[in-house]
């Protein structure tokens, strides 16, 4: 997996295939066991990483990612109100609990 700068693209693979998808398209992350599933606008897809690998690589690009629990990487822009213990998620699609 990587991400091109220029572009601003997310490239993964997946059962030997190659998927390249606009980092502005991608909803979340989510991350179950070692398999890490892709939201997209267009979509779904899944491939094999850790969501911290992820993550790291979406600190250089342009659209902001928050870790709002251990398995989701959400895309900022999406996200309609955070409180204590929810995020609301993509017109009032309640993605995550929250509990502290």
């Amino acid at each position: 997996m990587r991400i091109l700068k220029d572009e601003t693209y997310f490239e993964y693979r997946f059962n030997k295939a190659d998927y390249k998808i606009p980092i502005n398209n991608i909803s979340y992350f989510e991350s179950s066991g070692r398999l890490i599933n892709i939201i997209h606008k267009d979509g779904a897809g899944k491939f094999y990483g850790k969501l911290n690998n992820i993550e790291k690589q979406l600190g250089d690009s342009k659209i902001p990612f928050l870790r709002i629990h251990q398995s989701y990487l959400v895309n900022y822009r999406f996200i309609c109100k955070i409180s204590f213990s929810h995020v609301t998620y993509l017109q009032k699609l309640s993605l995550w609990s929250l509990f502290v």
